[in-house]
Parts: C-alpha cells; structure tokens; sequence
C-alpha cells in the first residue's frame, strides 16, 4: 500500500464530501437553484471517481445516494425527521 496514494485519496473524497455537504444545505433552503445543483452533481461524480479508485485500491467505502439527472432537489419532497415519521 502506498501510504501518500491513500492519504491524498481520502482527503480528496474529504474535501469534495465538504463541499457536497454544503451544497445540500444550500439547496435544503434553495431547491430550484439549478447552479448548485449541477455543482452538486459534478462533485457527485467526482467523488463517486475517487471512491471508486480508493475501493480499486484498498477496499470499500460508504458514499452519499447521487441527485443526478434532476431538475430539483429532491431530499426535501420527503418528510423531514422531525415531523416524527422516521
């Protein structure tokens, strides 16, 4: 195993997780906002590169569900946890 190969994935799939993760929060509040998404789904793409190429390497990994090819954001069509449903 090459260890810097390993390190400079993870933090690869790191950082385009962060910027996912604030994406949705972002589109949490602006679901029609259709730069973002599709910000969102390159990062989805990306991400799911890297994992695929960690996974290559070094064995699996957990990743997030893709919003690709959709006009809107869908995770606030559901009910949210708090309207006590989950």
């Amino acid at each position: 195993m090459n260890q810097m190969q390993y390190n400079n994935l993870v933090v690869a799939i790191s950082k385009v997780s962060f910027v996912m993760d604030d994406l949705r929060l972002f589109l949490d509040t602006h679901p029609g906002e259709e730069r973002a998404i599709k910000h969102y789904n390159e990062c989805s793409k990306k991400r799911r590169e890297l994992i695929s190429e960690f996974t290559r390497n070094y064995g699996p990994m957990m990743f997030y569900c893709p919003n690709e090819n959709a006009s809107r954001w869908m995770w606030i069509d559901g009910p949210m946890p708090w309207e006590g449903v989950c």
